[in-house]
């Protein structure tokens, strides 16, 4: 997302559809949060933006790049320190749905998380000025 301004990243180049490359930042913050420090930390601290109203993709255009990154970059690390403490084989309850999740459970839908969105970024980004990644 190198050599966007801030309207750029926040764009939704897509009539039909709310994601812009600030959205997808956000939200997968959001996932990191969730998934690490909810599930696996089992210490939830709340939302980053509003779930009711999807707001890290609605309110992204709000969102300058340091903000996204910013917040996305301090969930990774918070994410790593949990990790660090737990075994692959780890289990435990997602406070949402009660279900039971493995640490391997939820590395593995991690990688699942953001190679769906990075490749809406792909697309996104060549949306918005034609560049194309490799």
């Amino acid at each position: 997302m190198h050599g966007l301004d801030d309207a750029a990243l926040g764009r939704q180049p897509l009539a039909t559809s709310a994601l812009s490359l600030a959205g997808i930042v956000r939200h997968l913050a959001v996932v990191e949060r969730w998934y690490f420090q909810g599930t696996l930390g089992q210490r939830f601290p709340g939302e980053l933006y509003d779930d009711a109203t999807d707001a890290a993709f609605t309110d992204a255009h709000t969102s300058s790049p340091d903000e996204a990154f910013g917040t996305w970059a301090r969930e990774v690390e918070v994410s790593r320190s949990i990790i660090d403490g737990l075994a692959l084989d780890d289990v435990r309850t997602n406070p949402d749905n009660n279900q039971q999740h493995s640490m391997v459970w939820v590395l593995t839908h991690m990688i699942d998380e953001y190679a769906r969105h990075l490749g809406h970024a792909d697309l996104l980004r060549e949306a918005v000025d034609g560049s194309t990644g490799e």
